[in-house]
Protein backbone atom coordinates (compact mmCIF):
# COMPACT_ATOMS: atom_id res chain seq x y z
CA UNK A 1 0.00 0.00 0.00
CA UNK A 2 2.53 2.60 -0.96
CA UNK A 3 0.53 6.15 -0.02
CA UNK A 4 2.91 9.15 0.96
CA UNK A 5 0.08 9.88 3.15
CA UNK A 6 -0.45 6.73 5.23
CA UNK A 7 3.38 6.84 5.54
CA UNK A 8 3.21 10.00 7.14
CA UNK A 9 0.18 8.84 9.33
CA UNK A 10 2.23 6.32 10.24
CA UNK A 11 5.46 8.06 10.72
CA UNK A 12 4.05 10.72 12.94
CA UNK A 13 2.16 7.66 15.43
CA UNK A 14 5.17 6.51 15.69
CA UNK A 15 5.81 9.56 17.63
CA UNK A 16 3.13 10.10 19.29
CA UNK A 17 0.50 7.54 19.98
CA UNK A 18 -2.67 7.78 20.84
CA UNK A 19 -3.96 10.28 18.48
CA UNK A 20 -7.63 10.63 16.87
CA UNK A 21 -7.71 11.71 12.93
CA UNK A 22 -8.81 15.58 13.91
CA UNK A 23 -5.23 15.89 15.90
CA UNK A 24 -4.07 13.67 12.74
CA UNK A 25 -5.09 15.88 10.68
CA UNK A 26 -4.58 19.44 12.32
CA UNK A 27 -0.84 18.02 12.82
CA UNK A 28 0.01 17.45 9.76
CA UNK A 29 -1.71 19.58 7.62
CA UNK A 30 -3.27 22.68 9.72
CA UNK A 31 -6.08 24.07 8.36
CA UNK A 32 -6.02 22.24 5.12
CA UNK A 33 -9.20 20.24 4.85
CA UNK A 34 -7.73 16.71 4.48
CA UNK A 35 -10.00 14.91 6.79
CA UNK A 36 -11.75 12.54 4.27
CA UNK A 37 -7.85 11.44 3.15
CA UNK A 38 -6.98 11.18 6.32
CA UNK A 39 -10.01 8.74 7.18
CA UNK A 40 -9.30 6.69 4.29
CA UNK A 41 -5.38 6.35 5.00
CA UNK A 42 -6.08 5.47 9.12
CA UNK A 43 -8.47 2.82 7.15
CA UNK A 44 -6.15 1.52 4.82
CA UNK A 45 -3.34 1.27 7.43
CA UNK A 46 -5.76 -0.40 10.02
CA UNK A 47 -6.57 -3.39 6.88
CA UNK A 48 -2.88 -3.56 6.75
CA UNK A 49 -2.48 -4.45 10.37
CA UNK A 50 0.14 -1.23 9.90
CA UNK A 51 -1.84 0.56 12.67
CA UNK A 52 -4.26 -0.32 16.00
CA UNK A 53 -6.63 1.63 17.42
CA UNK A 54 -8.94 2.19 20.22
CA UNK A 55 -12.03 3.55 21.08
CA UNK A 56 -15.46 3.64 20.22
CA UNK A 57 -15.23 6.01 17.13
CA UNK A 58 -17.92 8.67 18.51
CA UNK A 59 -17.84 12.23 19.66
CA UNK A 60 -17.06 11.39 23.40
CA UNK A 61 -14.69 8.60 22.50
CA UNK A 62 -12.98 9.12 19.17
CA UNK A 63 -10.57 6.17 17.83
CA UNK A 64 -7.74 6.98 18.64
CA UNK A 65 -4.56 5.05 16.64
CA UNK A 66 -1.30 3.56 17.61
CA UNK A 67 1.30 1.58 15.39
CA UNK A 68 0.84 -1.86 15.17
CA UNK A 69 2.79 -4.44 17.54
CA UNK A 70 5.44 -6.45 16.47
CA UNK A 71 4.31 -10.13 16.66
Amino acid sequence: MPNAMADRIEALLKRRPGLCESEICETLFGDEPRHQGVNAACRALLAAARLQRQGRGGPNDPYRYYPARAE
